[in-house]
Protein backbone atom coordinates (compact mmCIF):
# COMPACT_ATOMS: atom_id res chain seq x y z
CA UNK A 1 0.00 0.00 0.00
CA UNK A 2 1.17 3.51 -0.80
CA UNK A 3 2.32 5.52 2.22
CA UNK A 4 3.54 9.06 2.61
CA UNK A 5 4.79 11.53 5.20
CA UNK A 6 2.59 14.24 3.64
CA UNK A 7 0.68 16.25 6.25
CA UNK A 8 -1.73 19.06 5.48
CA UNK A 9 -0.64 20.78 8.69
CA UNK A 10 2.93 21.01 7.42
CA UNK A 11 1.90 22.07 3.94
CA UNK A 12 -0.46 24.77 5.25
CA UNK A 13 2.00 26.03 7.89
CA UNK A 14 -0.66 25.68 10.58
CA UNK A 15 -4.03 24.35 11.67
CA UNK A 16 -6.51 26.66 9.94
CA UNK A 17 -7.47 26.91 6.29
CA UNK A 18 -9.96 29.31 4.73
CA UNK A 19 -11.46 28.49 1.33
CA UNK A 20 -13.09 31.43 -0.49
CA UNK A 21 -15.24 30.69 -3.55
CA UNK A 22 -18.05 32.47 -5.40
CA UNK A 23 -20.71 29.76 -5.66
CA UNK A 24 -22.15 26.83 -3.76
CA UNK A 25 -20.32 23.91 -5.45
CA UNK A 26 -17.10 25.77 -6.31
CA UNK A 27 -15.59 24.55 -3.04
CA UNK A 28 -15.42 21.05 -4.53
CA UNK A 29 -14.18 22.30 -7.90
CA UNK A 30 -11.37 24.35 -6.40
CA UNK A 31 -10.27 22.33 -3.35
CA UNK A 32 -12.63 19.44 -2.65
CA UNK A 33 -10.07 16.72 -1.91
CA UNK A 34 -7.94 19.18 0.04
CA UNK A 35 -10.87 20.24 2.23
CA UNK A 36 -11.76 16.60 2.86
CA UNK A 37 -8.18 15.59 3.68
CA UNK A 38 -7.55 18.58 5.94
CA UNK A 39 -10.70 17.87 7.95
CA UNK A 40 -9.73 14.19 8.26
CA UNK A 41 -6.37 15.30 9.65
CA UNK A 42 -8.09 17.47 12.26
CA UNK A 43 -7.50 20.91 10.80
CA UNK A 44 -10.03 23.71 11.09
CA UNK A 45 -11.47 24.51 7.67
CA UNK A 46 -13.51 27.66 7.11
CA UNK A 47 -15.57 27.89 3.94
CA UNK A 48 -16.65 31.29 2.61
CA UNK A 49 -19.20 31.73 -0.17
CA UNK A 50 -19.14 35.15 -1.82
CA UNK A 51 -22.54 34.93 -3.53
CA UNK A 52 -25.87 33.33 -2.69
CA UNK A 53 -25.87 31.45 -5.99
CA UNK A 54 -29.21 33.14 -6.60
CA UNK A 55 -29.24 34.06 -10.27
CA UNK A 56 -31.30 31.20 -11.67
CA UNK A 57 -32.44 29.82 -8.32
CA UNK A 58 -33.55 31.34 -5.06
CA UNK A 59 -30.91 31.22 -2.37
CA UNK A 60 -32.90 28.73 -0.26
CA UNK A 61 -32.05 25.75 -2.44
CA UNK A 62 -28.34 26.62 -2.67
CA UNK A 63 -28.08 26.94 1.13
CA UNK A 64 -29.94 23.67 1.60
CA UNK A 65 -27.53 21.93 -0.76
CA UNK A 66 -24.57 23.29 1.20
CA UNK A 67 -25.92 21.58 4.32
CA UNK A 68 -25.97 18.26 2.48
CA UNK A 69 -22.46 18.81 1.19
CA UNK A 70 -21.19 19.76 4.66
CA UNK A 71 -22.57 16.52 6.11
CA UNK A 72 -20.75 14.46 3.47
CA UNK A 73 -17.48 16.35 4.02
CA UNK A 74 -17.81 16.39 7.86
CA UNK A 75 -17.53 20.18 7.71
CA UNK A 76 -19.29 21.90 10.65
CA UNK A 77 -21.94 24.38 9.50
CA UNK A 78 -20.62 26.94 12.00
CA UNK A 79 -17.43 27.02 9.91
CA UNK A 80 -19.35 27.98 6.77
CA UNK A 81 -20.05 31.65 6.07
CA UNK A 82 -22.18 33.28 3.38
CA UNK A 83 -21.19 36.82 2.46
CA UNK A 84 -24.57 37.16 0.75
CA UNK A 85 -23.63 39.02 -2.44
CA UNK A 86 -25.57 38.47 -5.69
CA UNK A 87 -24.85 35.71 -8.18
CA UNK A 88 -23.79 36.64 -11.73
CA UNK A 89 -22.92 40.21 -10.73
CA UNK A 90 -19.20 40.18 -11.54
CA UNK A 91 -19.50 42.24 -14.69
CA UNK A 92 -21.37 45.10 -13.01
CA UNK A 93 -19.48 45.10 -9.71
CA UNK A 94 -16.07 45.13 -11.39
CA UNK A 95 -17.02 47.84 -13.89
CA UNK A 96 -18.22 50.41 -11.33
CA UNK A 97 -16.76 49.54 -7.97
CA UNK A 98 -18.63 51.93 -5.72
CA UNK A 99 -22.04 51.83 -7.43
CA UNK A 100 -24.83 49.83 -5.77
CA UNK A 101 -26.02 46.91 -7.87
CA UNK A 102 -29.64 45.73 -7.80
CA UNK A 103 -30.16 42.15 -8.93
CA UNK A 104 -33.06 40.85 -11.01
CA UNK A 105 -35.02 39.87 -7.88
CA UNK A 106 -34.80 43.40 -6.50
CA UNK A 107 -32.17 42.76 -3.81
CA UNK A 108 -29.53 45.44 -3.25
CA UNK A 109 -28.08 44.31 0.11
CA UNK A 110 -26.46 41.17 1.44
CA UNK A 111 -28.85 38.69 2.98
CA UNK A 112 -28.97 35.11 4.18
CA UNK A 113 -31.49 32.36 3.59
CA UNK A 114 -32.81 29.04 4.86
CA UNK A 115 -32.47 30.22 8.46
CA UNK A 116 -28.82 31.24 8.02
CA UNK A 117 -27.74 34.86 8.58
CA UNK A 118 -25.33 36.42 6.11
CA UNK A 119 -21.86 37.20 7.45
CA UNK A 120 -22.08 41.04 7.26
CA UNK A 121 -25.33 41.06 9.26
CA UNK A 122 -23.99 38.60 11.83
CA UNK A 123 -20.51 40.04 12.33
CA UNK A 124 -20.28 43.51 10.78
CA UNK A 125 -23.29 45.22 12.29
CA UNK A 126 -25.72 44.90 9.39
CA UNK A 127 -26.12 44.05 5.72
CA UNK A 128 -23.88 45.64 3.11
CA UNK A 129 -24.98 47.23 -0.14
CA UNK A 130 -24.06 45.33 -3.28
CA UNK A 131 -20.82 47.06 -4.31
CA UNK A 132 -17.38 45.74 -5.15
CA UNK A 133 -15.81 47.87 -2.42
CA UNK A 134 -18.17 46.37 0.16
CA UNK A 135 -17.26 42.89 -1.03
CA UNK A 136 -13.58 43.68 -0.42
CA UNK A 137 -14.55 45.04 3.00
CA UNK A 138 -16.38 41.80 3.89
CA UNK A 139 -13.57 39.52 2.70
CA UNK A 140 -11.00 41.60 4.56
CA UNK A 141 -13.10 41.40 7.72
CA UNK A 142 -13.49 37.63 7.66
CA UNK A 143 -9.78 37.07 6.99
CA UNK A 144 -8.80 39.36 9.86
CA UNK A 145 -11.35 37.74 12.16
CA UNK A 146 -10.06 34.18 11.74
CA UNK A 147 -6.44 34.78 10.60
CA UNK A 148 -6.15 31.43 8.78
CA UNK A 149 -2.72 29.90 8.23
CA UNK A 150 -3.60 29.37 4.58
CA UNK A 151 -6.12 31.01 2.27
CA UNK A 152 -7.33 29.05 -0.76
CA UNK A 153 -9.29 31.03 -3.33
CA UNK A 154 -10.60 30.70 -6.83
CA UNK A 155 -8.68 32.34 -9.66
CA UNK A 156 -9.89 33.93 -12.87
CA UNK A 157 -11.58 31.94 -15.60
CA UNK A 158 -14.48 32.47 -17.99
CA UNK A 159 -17.13 33.03 -15.29
CA UNK A 160 -17.60 36.67 -14.29
CA UNK A 161 -18.09 35.80 -10.61
CA UNK A 162 -14.88 33.80 -10.58
CA UNK A 163 -13.06 36.86 -11.89
CA UNK A 164 -14.81 39.06 -9.34
CA UNK A 165 -13.92 36.80 -6.43
CA UNK A 166 -10.30 36.35 -7.49
CA UNK A 167 -9.70 40.08 -7.80
CA UNK A 168 -11.56 40.97 -4.59
CA UNK A 169 -9.71 38.31 -2.58
CA UNK A 170 -6.32 39.55 -3.73
CA UNK A 171 -7.17 43.17 -2.96
CA UNK A 172 -8.45 42.13 0.47
CA UNK A 173 -5.32 40.11 1.24
CA UNK A 174 -3.17 43.09 0.30
CA UNK A 175 -5.01 45.31 2.77
CA UNK A 176 -4.81 42.70 5.54
CA UNK A 177 -1.10 42.00 5.07
CA UNK A 178 -0.16 45.67 4.87
CA UNK A 179 -2.05 46.42 8.08
CA UNK A 180 -0.76 43.32 9.90
CA UNK A 181 2.97 43.12 9.19
CA UNK A 182 3.43 39.91 11.21
CA UNK A 183 0.68 38.07 9.35
CA UNK A 184 1.89 36.35 6.18
CA UNK A 185 -0.62 33.62 5.31
CA UNK A 186 0.08 31.08 2.63
CA UNK A 187 -2.13 32.00 -0.33
CA UNK A 188 -3.10 29.37 -2.89
CA UNK A 189 -5.18 30.08 -6.00
CA UNK A 190 -6.82 27.58 -8.34
CA UNK A 191 -9.28 27.40 -11.20
CA UNK A 192 -12.77 25.90 -11.17
CA UNK A 193 -13.51 25.21 -14.81
CA UNK A 194 -10.66 24.15 -17.11
CA UNK A 195 -8.93 21.93 -14.52
CA UNK A 196 -11.98 20.58 -12.67
CA UNK A 197 -15.66 21.19 -13.45
CA UNK A 198 -15.09 21.25 -17.22
CA UNK A 199 -11.86 19.28 -17.34
CA UNK A 200 -11.18 16.10 -19.33
CA UNK A 201 -13.27 13.02 -18.50
CA UNK A 202 -10.38 10.65 -17.80
CA UNK A 203 -11.73 8.78 -14.77
CA UNK A 204 -11.99 5.48 -16.65
CA UNK A 205 -8.33 5.33 -17.66
CA UNK A 206 -6.38 2.27 -16.51
CA UNK A 207 -4.43 4.43 -14.04
CA UNK A 208 -5.61 7.29 -11.83
CA UNK A 209 -4.88 10.44 -13.81
CA UNK A 210 -3.47 13.69 -12.50
CA UNK A 211 -5.10 17.06 -13.13
CA UNK A 212 -4.92 18.40 -16.67
CA UNK A 213 -6.26 21.44 -18.46
CA UNK A 214 -9.15 21.37 -20.86
CA UNK A 215 -7.71 23.92 -23.26
CA UNK A 216 -11.16 24.46 -24.79
CA UNK A 217 -11.97 26.46 -21.64
CA UNK A 218 -8.92 28.75 -21.88
CA UNK A 219 -10.06 32.11 -23.25
CA UNK A 220 -7.14 32.44 -25.70
CA UNK A 221 -4.74 29.94 -27.26
CA UNK A 222 -1.72 32.10 -26.49
CA UNK A 223 -2.32 31.99 -22.72
CA UNK A 224 -0.88 29.36 -20.39
CA UNK A 225 -3.85 29.66 -18.00
CA UNK A 226 -6.89 31.93 -17.86
CA UNK A 227 -4.89 34.28 -15.65
CA UNK A 228 -2.15 35.70 -17.91
CA UNK A 229 0.14 36.07 -14.87
CA UNK A 230 -0.01 32.40 -13.85
CA UNK A 231 1.84 29.74 -15.83
CA UNK A 232 0.84 26.09 -15.94
CA UNK A 233 4.42 25.01 -15.23
CA UNK A 234 4.40 26.93 -11.92
CA UNK A 235 1.51 24.96 -10.42
CA UNK A 236 1.93 23.21 -7.08
CA UNK A 237 0.73 19.61 -6.94
CA UNK A 238 -0.31 17.91 -3.72
CA UNK A 239 -1.55 14.35 -3.13
CA UNK A 240 -5.17 13.49 -2.39
CA UNK A 241 -6.40 11.36 0.54
CA UNK A 242 -7.23 7.66 0.00
CA UNK A 243 -11.03 8.11 0.11
CA UNK A 244 -10.83 10.67 -2.70
CA UNK A 245 -9.12 8.19 -5.01
CA UNK A 246 -11.49 5.35 -4.24
CA UNK A 247 -12.05 2.77 -6.97
CA UNK A 248 -15.79 3.31 -6.47
CA UNK A 249 -16.97 6.36 -8.39
CA UNK A 250 -20.33 6.80 -6.65
CA UNK A 251 -18.75 6.07 -3.25
CA UNK A 252 -16.05 8.69 -3.70
CA UNK A 253 -16.75 11.65 -1.37
CA UNK A 254 -15.96 14.05 -4.21
CA UNK A 255 -18.71 12.54 -6.35
CA UNK A 256 -21.13 12.52 -3.41
CA UNK A 257 -20.30 16.11 -2.42
CA UNK A 258 -20.83 17.29 -5.98
CA UNK A 259 -24.07 15.34 -6.03
CA UNK A 260 -25.32 17.32 -3.04
CA UNK A 261 -25.55 20.36 -5.33
CA UNK A 262 -28.51 18.86 -7.17
CA UNK A 263 -29.83 22.07 -8.69
CA UNK A 264 -26.56 22.34 -10.62
CA UNK A 265 -26.47 18.66 -11.72
CA UNK A 266 -22.89 18.79 -10.47
CA UNK A 267 -22.65 15.00 -10.17
CA UNK A 268 -22.16 14.89 -13.96
CA UNK A 269 -18.74 16.45 -13.50
CA UNK A 270 -17.44 13.92 -10.97
CA UNK A 271 -15.52 11.81 -13.52
CA UNK A 272 -13.76 14.98 -14.72
CA UNK A 273 -12.84 16.22 -11.27
CA UNK A 274 -11.57 13.09 -9.49
CA UNK A 275 -7.80 13.03 -9.97
CA UNK A 276 -4.63 11.82 -8.30
CA UNK A 277 -3.45 15.30 -7.37
CA UNK A 278 -4.89 18.70 -6.50
CA UNK A 279 -3.21 21.74 -8.00
CA UNK A 280 -2.69 25.31 -6.83
CA UNK A 281 -0.65 28.39 -7.63
CA UNK A 282 1.02 30.10 -4.68
CA UNK A 283 0.92 33.87 -4.23
CA UNK A 284 3.55 34.71 -1.63
CA UNK A 285 2.70 37.29 1.03
CA UNK A 286 6.29 37.77 2.20
CA UNK A 287 6.91 40.16 -0.70
CA UNK A 288 9.11 42.87 0.83
CA UNK A 289 7.59 45.54 -1.41
CA UNK A 290 4.25 45.24 0.42
CA UNK A 291 5.84 46.90 3.46
CA UNK A 292 8.15 49.33 1.66
CA UNK A 293 7.64 52.95 0.62
CA UNK A 294 7.03 53.08 -3.12
CA UNK A 295 7.24 56.28 -5.16
CA UNK A 296 7.25 57.06 -8.87
CA UNK A 297 8.11 60.00 -11.06
CA UNK A 298 4.59 59.80 -12.57
CA UNK A 299 1.63 57.46 -12.98
CA UNK A 300 -0.59 55.49 -10.58
CA UNK A 301 1.99 54.01 -8.25
CA UNK A 302 -0.58 52.07 -6.19
CA UNK A 303 -0.56 49.38 -8.90
CA UNK A 304 3.02 48.36 -8.08
CA UNK A 305 2.36 46.75 -4.68
CA UNK A 306 -1.38 46.02 -4.52
CA UNK A 307 -0.94 42.20 -4.68
CA UNK A 308 -2.86 42.29 -7.97
CA UNK A 309 -0.71 41.15 -10.83
CA UNK A 310 -3.82 41.39 -12.98
CA UNK A 311 -7.09 43.29 -12.72
CA UNK A 312 -9.99 43.95 -15.05
CA UNK A 313 -12.81 46.46 -15.18
CA UNK A 314 -14.29 45.05 -18.39
CA UNK A 315 -14.73 41.27 -18.22
CA UNK A 316 -15.85 41.08 -21.85
CA UNK A 317 -12.24 41.54 -22.98
CA UNK A 318 -9.96 38.52 -23.32
CA UNK A 319 -7.04 40.64 -22.11
CA UNK A 320 -7.73 43.55 -19.77
CA UNK A 321 -6.76 47.11 -20.61
CA UNK A 322 -3.21 47.75 -19.29
CA UNK A 323 -4.37 50.80 -17.33
CA UNK A 324 -6.64 48.49 -15.28
CA UNK A 325 -3.71 46.73 -13.64
CA UNK A 326 -0.46 48.48 -14.61
CA UNK A 327 1.63 51.42 -13.46
CA UNK A 328 2.14 53.44 -16.66
CA UNK A 329 4.44 56.48 -16.59
CA UNK A 330 3.31 59.64 -18.36
CA UNK A 331 4.52 60.27 -21.91
CA UNK A 332 6.13 63.50 -20.70
CA UNK A 333 8.05 61.74 -17.91
CA UNK A 334 11.75 61.80 -18.83
CA UNK A 335 12.72 59.56 -15.89
CA UNK A 336 9.90 56.96 -15.75
CA UNK A 337 11.21 55.50 -12.52
CA UNK A 338 9.77 53.56 -9.59
CA UNK A 339 11.76 53.69 -6.35
CA UNK A 340 11.25 51.24 -3.49
CA UNK A 341 12.68 52.26 -0.11
CA UNK A 342 12.93 50.01 2.92
CA UNK A 343 12.71 51.16 6.53
CA UNK A 344 16.01 49.45 7.32
CA UNK A 345 18.81 47.72 5.40
CA UNK A 346 17.16 44.69 3.79
CA UNK A 347 18.66 41.51 2.37
CA UNK A 348 17.23 40.46 -1.00
CA UNK A 349 17.94 37.74 -3.55
CA UNK A 350 14.93 37.31 -5.88
CA UNK A 351 13.02 39.83 -7.98
CA UNK A 352 9.87 39.03 -9.97
CA UNK A 353 8.10 41.70 -11.94
CA UNK A 354 5.16 41.64 -14.30
CA UNK A 355 4.57 44.00 -17.18
CA UNK A 356 1.43 44.64 -19.19
CA UNK A 357 0.53 41.53 -21.18
CA UNK A 358 2.28 41.47 -24.55
CA UNK A 359 3.61 38.84 -26.93
CA UNK A 360 6.40 38.52 -29.48
CA UNK A 361 4.22 39.82 -32.32
CA UNK A 362 3.26 42.83 -30.21
CA UNK A 363 6.60 44.20 -28.99
CA UNK A 364 5.57 47.71 -30.01
CA UNK A 365 3.16 47.71 -27.05
CA UNK A 366 5.85 46.64 -24.57
CA UNK A 367 8.43 48.37 -22.45
CA UNK A 368 11.62 48.58 -24.49
CA UNK A 369 13.86 47.85 -21.54
CA UNK A 370 14.26 48.24 -17.77
CA UNK A 371 17.24 49.42 -15.73
CA UNK A 372 17.46 48.25 -12.13
CA UNK A 373 19.63 50.24 -9.72
CA UNK A 374 20.31 49.65 -6.04
CA UNK A 375 21.68 51.70 -3.16
CA UNK A 376 24.88 49.62 -3.36
CA UNK A 377 25.68 51.12 -6.79
CA UNK A 378 24.66 48.02 -8.72
CA UNK A 379 23.08 48.63 -12.15
CA UNK A 380 21.36 45.93 -14.23
CA UNK A 381 20.00 46.47 -17.74
CA UNK A 382 17.10 44.21 -18.72
CA UNK A 383 16.08 44.00 -22.42
CA UNK A 384 12.44 43.47 -23.51
CA UNK A 385 13.09 39.77 -24.07
CA UNK A 386 14.59 38.30 -20.95
CA UNK A 387 14.95 35.00 -19.08
CA UNK A 388 13.10 32.82 -18.28
CA UNK A 389 9.92 33.26 -20.35
CA UNK A 390 11.28 35.42 -23.16
CA UNK A 391 9.69 33.36 -25.95
CA UNK A 392 6.12 32.61 -24.86
CA UNK A 393 5.49 35.06 -22.01
CA UNK A 394 8.01 37.91 -22.27
CA UNK A 395 6.02 40.15 -19.90
CA UNK A 396 6.90 37.90 -16.92
CA UNK A 397 10.43 38.63 -15.75
CA UNK A 398 12.70 37.37 -12.99
CA UNK A 399 16.14 38.25 -11.72
CA UNK A 400 18.16 36.25 -9.20
CA UNK A 401 21.28 37.68 -7.58
CA UNK A 402 24.18 35.23 -7.42
CA UNK A 403 24.56 36.13 -3.76
CA UNK A 404 22.09 37.99 -1.52
CA UNK A 405 22.68 41.73 -1.30
CA UNK A 406 21.67 44.17 1.44
CA UNK A 407 20.12 47.41 0.23
CA UNK A 408 18.31 50.52 1.44
CA UNK A 409 16.50 51.11 -1.84
CA UNK A 410 16.04 49.75 -5.34
CA UNK A 411 14.71 51.51 -8.46
CA UNK A 412 13.26 50.43 -11.81
CA UNK A 413 13.61 52.83 -14.75
CA UNK A 414 11.63 51.83 -17.82
CA UNK A 415 11.78 52.77 -21.49
CA UNK A 416 8.20 53.30 -22.63
CA UNK A 417 7.28 54.23 -26.21
CA UNK A 418 5.19 57.40 -26.37
CA UNK A 419 1.49 56.88 -26.81
CA UNK A 420 1.70 53.25 -25.69
CA UNK A 421 -0.06 51.88 -22.60
CA UNK A 422 2.94 49.93 -21.29
CA UNK A 423 4.24 49.59 -17.76
CA UNK A 424 4.72 47.37 -14.72
CA UNK A 425 1.87 45.57 -12.99
CA UNK A 426 3.56 44.27 -9.86
CA UNK A 427 7.06 44.11 -8.36
CA UNK A 428 7.85 41.29 -5.95
CA UNK A 429 11.13 41.18 -4.03
CA UNK A 430 12.03 38.28 -1.76
CA UNK A 431 14.79 37.50 0.72
CA UNK A 432 17.01 34.40 0.38
CA UNK A 433 14.90 31.26 0.15
CA UNK A 434 14.96 29.26 3.36
CA UNK A 435 12.12 26.97 2.33
CA UNK A 436 12.56 23.24 2.81
CA UNK A 437 10.57 20.42 1.25
CA UNK A 438 7.50 19.43 3.25
CA UNK A 439 6.67 16.43 1.07
CA UNK A 440 7.68 14.45 -1.99
CA UNK A 441 5.69 12.19 -4.29
CA UNK A 442 6.68 9.50 -6.77
CA UNK A 443 5.41 10.14 -10.28
CA UNK A 444 4.80 7.48 -12.94
CA UNK A 445 4.32 8.65 -16.53
CA UNK A 446 3.72 12.18 -15.17
CA UNK A 447 0.87 10.91 -12.96
CA UNK A 448 0.96 11.12 -9.17
CA UNK A 449 1.39 7.43 -8.31
CA UNK A 450 0.06 5.59 -5.29
CA UNK A 451 0.22 1.91 -6.21
CA UNK A 452 0.96 1.10 -9.83
CA UNK A 453 0.19 -2.04 -11.81
CA UNK A 454 1.95 -2.50 -15.13
CA UNK A 455 -0.90 -4.06 -17.10
CA UNK A 456 -0.47 -6.48 -19.98
CA UNK A 457 0.73 -4.65 -23.06
CA UNK A 458 2.02 -1.65 -21.08
CA UNK A 459 5.60 -0.55 -20.79
CA UNK A 460 7.30 0.05 -17.49
CA UNK A 461 6.40 3.63 -16.49
CA UNK A 462 8.95 6.41 -16.48
CA UNK A 463 9.57 7.20 -12.81
CA UNK A 464 10.42 10.60 -11.39
CA UNK A 465 9.76 12.55 -8.21
CA UNK A 466 7.83 15.72 -7.43
CA UNK A 467 8.78 17.85 -4.40
CA UNK A 468 7.23 21.12 -3.24
CA UNK A 469 10.74 22.58 -2.99
CA UNK A 470 13.99 21.76 -4.74
CA UNK A 471 16.07 23.06 -1.87
CA UNK A 472 18.15 20.91 0.47
CA UNK A 473 16.99 17.47 -0.64
CA UNK A 474 20.47 16.07 -1.27
CA UNK A 475 19.98 13.37 1.36
CA UNK A 476 16.83 12.06 -0.36
CA UNK A 477 17.38 8.54 -1.69
CA UNK A 478 15.55 5.89 -3.66
CA UNK A 479 15.19 2.46 -2.13
CA UNK A 480 13.67 -0.84 -3.22
CA UNK A 481 12.27 -3.11 -0.52
CA UNK A 482 14.20 -1.18 2.11
CA UNK A 483 17.60 -1.10 0.38
CA UNK A 484 19.01 2.16 -0.99
CA UNK A 485 19.71 2.14 -4.70
CA UNK A 486 21.09 4.51 -7.31
CA UNK A 487 18.35 5.93 -9.54
CA UNK A 488 19.97 4.89 -12.83
CA UNK A 489 20.60 1.38 -11.57
CA UNK A 490 17.02 1.15 -10.29
CA UNK A 491 15.61 2.04 -13.71
CA UNK A 492 17.91 -0.51 -15.32
CA UNK A 493 16.95 -3.47 -13.12
CA UNK A 494 13.24 -2.74 -12.53
CA UNK A 495 12.02 -4.89 -15.47
CA UNK A 496 13.78 -7.89 -13.96
CA UNK A 497 12.74 -7.20 -10.36
CA UNK A 498 9.00 -6.97 -10.99
CA UNK A 499 8.78 -10.11 -13.12
CA UNK A 500 8.29 -12.39 -10.14
CA UNK A 501 7.02 -10.17 -7.32
CA UNK A 502 5.69 -6.80 -6.27
CA UNK A 503 8.28 -4.33 -5.03
CA UNK A 504 8.13 -1.29 -2.77
CA UNK A 505 9.79 1.81 -4.20
CA UNK A 506 10.51 4.54 -1.69
CA UNK A 507 11.96 8.02 -2.09
CA UNK A 508 12.97 10.50 0.59
CA UNK A 509 14.72 10.42 3.94
CA UNK A 510 13.65 9.40 7.43
CA UNK A 511 11.40 12.49 7.81
CA UNK A 512 10.00 13.12 4.34
CA UNK A 513 9.16 10.19 2.13
CA UNK A 514 6.73 8.55 -0.25
CA UNK A 515 6.52 4.93 -1.25
CA UNK A 516 4.48 2.94 -3.73
CA UNK A 517 3.98 -0.69 -4.63
CA UNK A 518 4.98 -1.45 -8.21
CA UNK A 519 3.65 -4.68 -9.67
CA UNK A 520 3.75 -6.49 -12.99
CA UNK A 521 0.11 -7.22 -13.70
CA UNK A 522 -1.30 -10.39 -15.19
CA UNK A 523 -4.41 -10.99 -17.28
CA UNK A 524 -6.57 -11.18 -14.15
CA UNK A 525 -5.41 -7.74 -13.00
CA UNK A 526 -6.35 -6.36 -16.40
CA UNK A 527 -9.78 -8.02 -16.32
CA UNK A 528 -10.45 -6.82 -12.76
CA UNK A 529 -9.62 -3.24 -13.71
CA UNK A 530 -11.88 -3.38 -16.74
CA UNK A 531 -14.67 -4.86 -14.60
CA UNK A 532 -14.28 -2.04 -12.06
CA UNK A 533 -14.70 0.49 -14.86
CA UNK A 534 -17.81 -1.30 -16.12
CA UNK A 535 -19.20 -1.43 -12.57
CA UNK A 536 -18.58 2.30 -12.13
CA UNK A 537 -20.32 3.14 -15.39
CA UNK A 538 -23.35 1.04 -14.42
CA UNK A 539 -23.42 2.55 -10.91
CA UNK A 540 -23.21 6.04 -12.39
CA UNK A 541 -26.12 5.27 -14.72
CA UNK A 542 -28.24 3.89 -11.85
CA UNK A 543 -27.51 6.90 -9.62
CA UNK A 544 -28.47 9.38 -12.33
CA UNK A 545 -32.16 8.84 -11.59
CA UNK A 546 -31.64 9.87 -7.96
CA UNK A 547 -29.90 13.09 -8.97
CA UNK A 548 -32.44 13.80 -11.69
CA UNK A 549 -35.20 13.59 -9.09
CA UNK A 550 -33.26 16.04 -6.94
CA UNK A 551 -32.80 18.35 -9.91
CA UNK A 552 -36.53 18.24 -10.70
CA UNK A 553 -37.44 18.99 -7.09
CA UNK A 554 -35.09 21.98 -7.17
CA UNK A 555 -37.02 23.52 -10.05
CA UNK A 556 -39.65 24.94 -7.71
CA UNK A 557 -36.90 27.30 -6.48
CA UNK A 558 -36.03 28.49 -9.99
CA UNK A 559 -36.87 32.08 -10.88
CA UNK A 560 -39.43 32.44 -13.66
CA UNK A 561 -37.84 33.05 -17.03
CA UNK A 562 -34.70 30.99 -16.26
Amino acid sequence: MSSSSFKYRDFFNGDTVMVIVPHEDDEINVAGATIYGAIKEGLHVFLVYVTNGDFQYKADIRYKEVKRMASIMSLPMENIHFLGFPDNSGKELLATRDRVFVNHAGFSETHGSYGIIDYPTQYMGGPLSYTYNNLVLAIKDIIERFKPSTIIAIDEDVHVDHQLTSIAVEESICKVVKENSNYTPKVLKSFAYDTDFESINDYYAMHLQSTVQNRAWIVADFLSTNNPMLLWEDRIRIPVPPDCRSLSLVGNPMFRALGAHMSQSSYKHGPKLINGDQIFWQRRTDNLVLHATVTATSGNISKINDFLRYDSYDVTKKIANPEDYTWIPDDTDQESTVTIRFDEPTEIKYINWFENVWFSNDIGHALQGTTIKTSTGLEINIPPYYYPHFEAFPYIKKYVFEQPITIDWISFTVMKPKGVMAGISEIEIYPPNNQFPTYCHIVCNEQFAYDWIVYSGERLPSISVYCDSVMDNKDFKFSIDGKNIDYKLMIEILPTLIKNKSIIIRYGNYQIYHEIVLKQGNHWDYIIRKCINIYNKISYFLHKSKYRIGFNLAQKYRYKGF
